[in-house]
């Protein structure tokens, strides 16, 4: 749930470096989005104490971070090159950065290769990173930054509606408040943020 409070570095930074209005809307939406958030993680039930914990969610705020300035550099840049061109490439320079440092903290893993393992990472592949940062490129160029950042609040809403329906997972009192709050704040944020360039 970390990794979803880049609203929290995409409003300002959208307003200091965009110019785009921080409305009242906004902060309230913001406001909303990261409390229903809060609600989920509930800082008051992490262990503290677990350096490895820890380190872990600061890495998964750090990940935020450099989401929103991926927000706000591709809304900010000049296109030249269509998204859908691009995502090949990015893919590719992500996995030339990624494979060495994984070999380098976890080793060379035994992989027990099946044809259904095969199939699921073509599957998160291609739908879950490629086309999922494309069609993210693709909205982020035509919408505001914080109205993009707010949006993308309600992928762990429909995260825990997919998890409770699929794998059966109860849905609490706090988990049904939380998303209320989110999608609430979604709606506030982004009421009268329509298009603004191309």
């Amino acid at each position: 749930m970390l990794a979803y409070t880049t609203p929290l570095w995409v409003v300002p930074g959208a307003w200091l470096m965009l110019g785009e209005p921080m409305t009242v809307r906004r902060l309230a939406g913001v406001g909303l989005g990261l409390l229903g958030l809060l609600l989920i993680f509930n800082p008051l039930a992490f262990d503290w104490h677990d350096r490895n914990a820890v380190l872990g969610n600061g890495l998964v705020l750090l990940a935020a971070l450099c989401w929103a300035i991926s927000i706000l550099y591709v809304r900010a840049h000049r296109w030249v090159t269509p998204p859908f061109e691009l995502v090949f490439w990015q893919a590719l320079l992500a996995t030339c950065l990624l494979v060495p440092l994984a070999l380098l903290l976890d080793g060379v893993l035994r992989v027990d290769w099946q044809p259904a393992l095969a199939g699921l990472l073509l599957y998160g592949g291609f739908f879950g990173i490629a086309l999922a940062y494309w069609a993210v490129n693709t909205v982020n160029r035509t919408l505001p930054a914080a109205t993009t950042s707010l949006g993308l609040l309600g992928v762990p809403v429909f995260g825990v509606a997919c998890s409770a329906i699929a794998l059966g997972e109860p849905v609490t009192l706090q988990l049904i408040v939380a998303m209320g709050l989110i999608l609430g704040g979604i709606g506030v944020g982004t009421m009268g943020g329509g298009r603004q360039r191309g």
